[in-house]
């Protein structure tokens, strides 16, 4: 692998007041320290607006010495790029490597983006609405890497409904791809995949995890019976579910009866999460042999009360199905978690780590056990751990933010 992408932030931009975590306790912050586990092993491309680059390449280095690292940090390097927001694996490209001696080797794919499926029916009003709206993060790295873009205007997708095992199979959501694709067929979805990702078979997928529904789908019921919103979820990408980890085997969350019984949205996840397993080991890779489906812990219920000052509130004022009122109230949302939002890059798995001391042992069980997976799944490689809750509250994690770009 080349290198790991980000998309730099301005400081004051925050999906949460940053009081209301530890550290890490800004999108920045989680960044830098996802930075901070990466550079040793992949270089970091940090891209930064060069509408204001000073400022967050300022701030981004500011977040690099919080986390302890002495500038500059070998391995970690800035790139004028244009951009509005940091979910660089489904505003980036999809990237593709050909084999052989051909050139050139790299090719990025630009799909055509709806902001997560929100304008496929106006279920956004309002600024956000146009904020990565034709998204310009291709064709900007396109220009600064000097490599070649795919525009495909017909396929209307994201980077994080996508896992790929390398070998010609991708996995996706069928919910998510047929709403991006209204009136359009499985079968007719799958040849988008084939033309524009270059793979000869597609995996699919069922319903996501609850706490990843489009947020104008309404309130789900959290735990204790409480009136709960999904953080601007994609409505099932498939990095918070079913991830290859080896060329036909694939990993699924899997919640424990004791998890499954704390919420109506729990039970609703855990019910969801068997059903993929299920349908997933019934699959085969692109040679006909049936998938291995391993399962991992997933995290505990994470809640949040934002209020009308804070981002995401901002973002789902936005949305006219909720009917909030833009200058105030507060609402209380769910946090994106899960264990298989995480980063693979040359030897090193970078893992979501949710206990903190005064939270119950039952989130450093869950930690616990999921390094304890990776590390079984992933023999040799080096696992670290990073807290992405401030951007869990914006509706990702870990995967979301970054992208990986492949060797020449």
């Amino acid at each position: 692998m080349d290198s790991i992408l980000l998309l730099a932030q301005d400081p004051d931009v925050q999906f949460a007041d940053p009081s209301k975590f530890t550290y890490p306790d800004t999108i920045t912050a989680v960044q830098a320290e996802l930075a901070k586990a990466l550079h040793t092993h992949v270089h970091v491309r940090v891209l930064v607006d060069p509408k204001s680059t000073a400022h967050q390449q300022r701030s981004f280095e500011l977040a690099l010495m919080k986390a302890g690292l002495r500038l500059p940090v070998p391995n970690i390097s800035f790139v004028n790029v244009s951009h509005c927001d940091i979910w660089t694996r489904d505003t980036g490209p999809i990237w593709l490597r050909r084999a052989g001696g051909r050139e050139p080797s790299r090719l990025m794919i630009k799909p055509h983006f709806t902001l997560w499926g929100y304008l496929v029916g106006d279920h956004v009003r309002g600024p956000w609405a146009t904020c990565d709206v034709p998204n310009t993060v291709p064709d900007g790295l396109s220009t600064a890497l000097g490599l070649p873009v795919e525009s495909a205007t017909d396929f209307v997708t994201e980077g994080g409904d996508k896992s790929f095992n390398g070998l010609g199979t991708v996995i996706m959501s069928r919910e998510v791809e047929r709403q991006r694709h209204p009136g359009l067929t499985d079968a007719q979805i799958e040849a988008l995949a084939q033309k524009y990702l270059r793979v000869s078979h597609v995996v699919w997928t069922q319903d996501g995890v609850a706490d990843d529904e489009q947020s104008y789908l309404g309130p789900l019921e959290g735990e204790g019976g409480r009136r709960v919103y999904t953080t601007i979820g994609t409505g099932g990408h498939v990095d918070e579910c079913a991830r290859f980890v080896g060329p036909y085997t694939v990993v699924v969350p899997q919640l424990t009866p004791q998890q499954a019984q704390h919420s109506a949205l729990a039970a609703t996840t855990a019910r969801r999460l068997d059903a993929n397993a299920a349908l997933l080991s019934n699959q085969t890779d692109q040679s006909g042999r049936r998938l291995v489906v391993e399962r991992m812990p997933y995290p505990e219920e994470l809640y949040l009360t934002i209020n009308a000052s804070e981002g995401t509130y901002q973002l789902l004022a936005q949305l006219p199905e909720l009917g909030l009122t833009p200058g105030s109230g507060s609402v209380e949302v769910i946090a994106a978690a899960s264990y298989t939002n995480y980063v693979i890059a040359n030897g090193l798995i970078v893992l979501p780590q949710y206990y903190k001391p005064g939270r119950p042992q039952r989130f450093a069980d869950a930690d616990a056990q999921a390094v304890a997976t990776m590390r079984r799944l992933f023999p040799g490689y080096e696992v670290k751990g990073v807290n992405p809750e401030p951007v869990n509250f914006g509706g990702g994690g870990l995967n979301c933010i970054s992208n990986n770009m492949p060797a020449a």
